[in-house]
């Protein structure tokens, strides 16, 4: 009976154990900003490119060079962040973040970014 109550509790301790600590909590904060200001700098690149200029396609092009490999890095940093309620929806907002930072002039990807991002923040600061 004792170690059916072990492995029962051994099977269950990760599902038990989702609250960030302190720390984690801290860092998840950080990686969401930097997410939202990557959203921001998606938002503006949309700009650019509904402007129909030339310098404006080529500024996009350049700022979407600077931004996909930081987006990557970035991405690696929450994969490796411990199990955590709001990490799924992180994972989400990683994906639309790098679609947000492309020249298509369409910024839907960096709304979706952006609202899923705010709402992990939300839970976090609520929790």
């Amino acid at each position: 009976m004792k170690t059916l109550i072990a492995l029962v509790l051994l099977l269950a301790f990760p599902y038990l154990c989702f609250s960030e600590s302190k720390k984690d909590k801290t860092i998840i904060l950080q990686y969401s900003n930097t997410l939202l200001s990557a959203v921001k700098v998606g938002k503006n690149m949309a700009k650019l490119i509904k402007s129909g200029s030339k310098s404006d396609y080529a500024k996009c092009i350049n700022t979407m060079d600077n931004m996909q490999p930081k987006l990557n890095k970035l991405n690696m940093a929450i994969e490796s962040l411990p199990t955590s309620d709001v990490k799924p929806d992180l994972m989400e907002a990683i994906f639309h973040a790098k679609m947000c930072v492309v020249c298509t002039g369409d910024d839907s990807y960096c709304i979706k970014a952006e609202n899923l991002t705010k709402d992990a923040i939300k839970y976090l600061k609520n929790k």
